[in-house]
């Protein structure tokens, strides 16, 4: 497997997707449930993203991995450690950009600041810089304070320890 692919096993048959020879040019898969893993290439050992989802189905060249998610739970990675769980109803995943672009009523939760949450209608998180952005009805809850907070876009680090919108509205429990 190339630094650039990431490693996937699905449910169907019992085969891993690594087992499945596809043409030279191109690849089409899908299944009914399956796990990817995303390696971080710069440090072995490490994870950029673990993400489980209930159905998939995947239209590539045959050097990258370009996905579609249904019913989706993943975990991200940041600097090796668990950092935050998302769910959404369907995310795309792409090796090449590393990214992953969830829709649909986004779950995402930080697992460093405890209680702190968003609620989007579109994740687009970034494994090459461990950010991302929260965009359409987002609703973001502050663990530590209890702040509530509203706004169309919303700008993270990977953990929801850094984030920054122009227009937010916002109350305290």
């Amino acid at each position: 497997m190339s630094h650039n692919q990431a490693a996937a096993s699905t449910s169907a048959k019992g085969k891993s997707i690594k087992d499945v020879k596809p043409p030279p040019s191109s690849v089409s898969v899908s299944g009914p449930s399956t796990t990817f893993e995303f390696p971080d290439i710069k440090h072995p050992g490490r994870m950029l993203a673990k993400v489980w989802a209930k159905g998939f189905h995947s239209d590539a060249a045959s050097n990258t991995v370009h996905v579609t998610l249904i019913g989706v739970n993943g975990t991200l990675f940041q600097k090796g450690v668990a950092s935050a769980k998302f769910t959404a109803p369907q995310a795309v995943g792409d090796n090449v950009s590393q990214q992953i672009v969830a829709t649909g009523r986004v779950t995402y939760t930080s697992l460093i600041n405890k209680g702190t949450w968003i609620v989007a209608d579109r994740v687009v998180w970034s494994a090459k810089t461990s950010k991302g952005t929260a965009t359409g009805n987002v609703v973001m809850r502050y663990g530590q304070s209890g702040l509530t907070a509203h706004t169309s876009k919303l700008n993270f680090d990977t953990g929801l320890r850094t984030v920054e919108s122009s227009s937010v509205s916002g109350s305290l429990p």
